[in-house]
């Protein structure tokens, strides 16, 4: 599959003591990269560096075969959407004006520019606000702008932080089924969210950056699989008999070495099974089993969330104690 965004080695350095390792990324064309991290201002440098605000110190960035630098800048851009974290927008115009001015600026011609600014208006619901001044606008419409904007012009790769935040749920829906669509005709996109939730939904792969480091890559699933802390196993009963409760609980303990109650309310038993001790055979037998000795009306196992995974990723994480902090310099690489 043809890579979309490419990156060897970049980094950019800022006078802060932490050092950083080199990775290498490959993003390709139709995927959605999260990026799961809890350190904002880093986040928002390598957007900076990838959309060719910052040129890196080191290494080399492509987009499409093109490098990152100052002599294709220009050339770069017209190929990058960028919903950035910080509001840039101008405050004394409207919004259908914002949307104009990048229009022309991207290259949109006079003849469709007023079909383009209608559509990404519909895209992102922001019709009732389109003629509304930006500076009396509230913080999820400006979120929405800054949405729309990065649409505008069809790039090749869109790089969006956090563009769901402060916005209503109905809009947070529709922008993330538009975001859906036109990565599935083969725009690339590459993403920040606070919300694990739609990382899982949304992303094709998802990184995960602790401590200015990428630690981590893979599929949701996979990293739900190597850093989930277990399952949990809900049991619902059809009798609230303590002695049953009690009897039943006892059963499960001693056929499942590691699992151990999470809840007990009035009908209902949590149980959590940690990975170490998860097998799946004995796992299904012993839960078939209760289910012909006591009265249970259902049970159900659900897996870890991704943002389980990722915290307790981040707890178990120990950062590399061998750097010279009076030396070193601060670097995001991708």
């Amino acid at each position: 599959m043809t890579n979309t965004l490419k990156s060897e080695q970049s980094r950019i350095k800022t006078p802060q003591p932490l050092e950083e390792g080199p990775v290498q990324v490959s993003v390709r064309k139709g995927e959605a990269l999260g990026i799961l991290g809890l350190d904002d201002r880093g986040k928002e440098i390598l957007f900076r560096m990838l959309t060719g605000d910052l040129l890196p110190s080191d290494g080399t960035s492509f987009l499409e075969g093109v490098t990152f630098d100052s002599y294709n800048g220009k050339q770069v851009r017209l190929h990058v959407g960028y919903c950035p974290k910080s509001c840039s927008l101008m405050g004394d115009l409207t919004c259908r004006e914002m949307l104009y001015l990048i229009g022309r600026l991207r290259g949109v011609t006079e003849t469709d520019l007023e079909h383009v600014i209608d559509d990404v208006i519909e895209c992102c619901l922001l019709t009732s606000q389109a003629d509304d001044v930006i500076d009396s606008c509230s913080a999820g419409t400006k979120r929405k702008l800054s949405t729309a904007i990065a649409l505008i012009g069809k790039p090749t790769i869109i790089f969006l932080d956090d563009p769901t935040t402060s916005v209503d749920p109905l809009s947070r829906r529709k922008i993330w089924s538009v975001l859906q669509e036109i990565r599935q005709q083969g725009t690339t996109l590459v993403l920040t969210t606070n919300s694990t939730e739609e990382s899982e939904m949304q992303c094709t792969r998802v990184t995960i950056m602790i401590d200015q480091r990428f630690v981590t890559m893979g599929s949701p699933q996979s990293l739900k699989n190597a850093y989930g802390d277990g399952v949990n196993i809900e049991i619902r009963l059809t009798d609230e008999e303590e002695i049953a409760t009690k009897d039943l609980i006892s059963f499960i303990s001693s056929r499942l070495p590691g699992g151990y109650v999470t809840k007990e309310n009035n009908f209902t038993i949590t149980f959590k099974v940690l990975n170490e001790h998860i097998r799946w055979g004995q796992l299904f037998q012993t839960l078939e089993e209760a289910r012909t000795r006591f009265t249970i009306a259902d049970y159900s196992i659900q897996q870890c969330t991704l943002e389980a995974a990722f915290l307790h990723l981040s707890r178990s994480f120990v950062a590399p104690t061998s750097v010279d902090h009076s030396q070193a310099t601060r670097s995001f690489v991708l």
